[in-house]
């Protein structure tokens, strides 16, 4: 069912809401920074109408996303893939197909590393949701789910009695929000490990 414009899945999947919002964010940048009336502008306001028209979408979405690395590479990919779409690169001539596409991925990355990843906003909307949801008093059902089974519980019964067997179809199992939190927090710290040095 859709909820504020989230697909919500019975499973826990957020796969269908990253397709629909990967749909809005390809939709939206052909309108914008994509589209052939912008060619004609600088590289530097396609970037920036990339990031006043299309990454707004991706904000309003991912904000609830548990942040799990393989989405987070997903994203960093797709906001590559727009980046190079934006710069301006022409081929040489007696260029390979092959050295102008990986030329312009490189460009791509660079530009990628000045004005910041996406995966990079998301961990740190992450943290900072929870930061919310953490506030007291919080009578908001988000923060009344997160008290529901909390993982030191579930890691205690664990040790009593062993793995609960409690699933009753196979398929993937999507991680808990707070394992998706602390792989949020230290990608994140990584980066600002990185930037301090």
């Amino acid at each position: 069912m859709t909820v504020l414009g989230h697909v919500i899945e019975n499973d826990g999947s957020i796969v269908a809401d990253f397709d629909l919002t990967v749909v809005k964010l390809w939709r939206s940048f052909w309108s914008n920074s994509g589209r052939m009336t912008s060619l004609r502008c600088p590289q530097r306001h396609r970037v920036l109408l990339l990031r006043r028209a299309t990454l707004p979408i991706a904000d309003q979405h991912m904000v609830r996303w548990p942040f799990t690395l393989t989405r987070a590479r997903t994203i960093d990919r797709l906001q590559r893939n727009m980046l190079g779409k934006c710069c301006k690169v022409v081929p040489v001539s007696g260029e390979s197909a092959d050295n102008f596409v990986r030329r312009r991925r490189r460009l791509a990355s660079q530009l990628q590393q000045e004005i910041g990843a996406w995966s990079l906003r998301w961990a740190r909307q992450v943290i900072r949701w929870n930061e919310h949801l953490q506030r007291d008093p919080n009578h908001s059902w988000p923060s009344q789910l997160l008290q529901v089974r909390s993982s030191a519980e579930l890691q205690q019964r664990r040790w009593t009695w062993g793995r609960p067997r409690t699933r009753s179809s196979p398929g993937f199992l999507f991680a808990r929000w707070t394992e998706c939190l602390q792989t949020a927090e230290q990608v994140y710290a990584e980066h600002l490990a990185k930037v301090i040095v």
